[in-house]
């Protein structure tokens, strides 16, 4: 089994990431649209994008989501802090204490449709086997590179397509 190698999100950084109101934020969906177009990308690419999804869905099975941030992009993670109200120190004392799933893990299915969006960031549709609920659920990925380092920027619920 792989491990949850990234190091964790420190205290400081994540109070240094809330404080400042001038953080670009990455749009929360695609205001209704279909998923985004665009081009495939390399195999190399793709592989890249699939190990940043794997680690994160192994830090989030070893009840790491401290490291698990660390795959996140400063925006993306300010976003989802911004709307929980923030993170106190005895939130994150408890986040900082490994949670690990009890029974089986979630795994991802398949990681497909890699491909460069228009608006310069990655993108793939990843679908994910959580063993306690019945079907698997798809999820549509967004990545940016930071730093020389591919993060994630989005993460759209869980999507639904309709059946004729």
């Amino acid at each position: 089994m792989e491990e949850c190698i990234v190091a964790p999100r420190t205290r400081q950084e994540i109070a240094v990431l809330l404080a400042d109101p001038n953080t670009a934020t990455p749009a929360p969906t695609t205001s209704g649209q279909t998923l985004p177009a665009g081009e495939p990308v390399t195999a190399e690419t793709a592989l890249a994008m699939e190990q940043v999804v794997q680690m994160w869905l192994t830090c989030q099975n070893a009840g790491e989501p401290l490291r698990a941030w660390s795959l996140f992009s400063d925006g993306y993670l300010f976003r989802l802090l911004s709307r929980q109200g923030g993170l106190s120190g005895k939130a994150y004392r408890e986040l900082a204490t490994p949670a690990p799933v009890a029974a089986e893990a979630a795994v991802i299915l398949v990681i497909e449709g890699a491909r460069l969006l228009p608006d310069g960031r990655l993108g793939a549709t990843v679908t994910v086997s959580y063993p306690s609920v019945p079907m698997p659920k798809r999820f549509f990925f967004y990545f940016t590179q930071v730093g020389g380092r591919l993060l994630i920027d989005g993460i759209l619920g869980e999507i639904s397509f309709s059946v004729p």
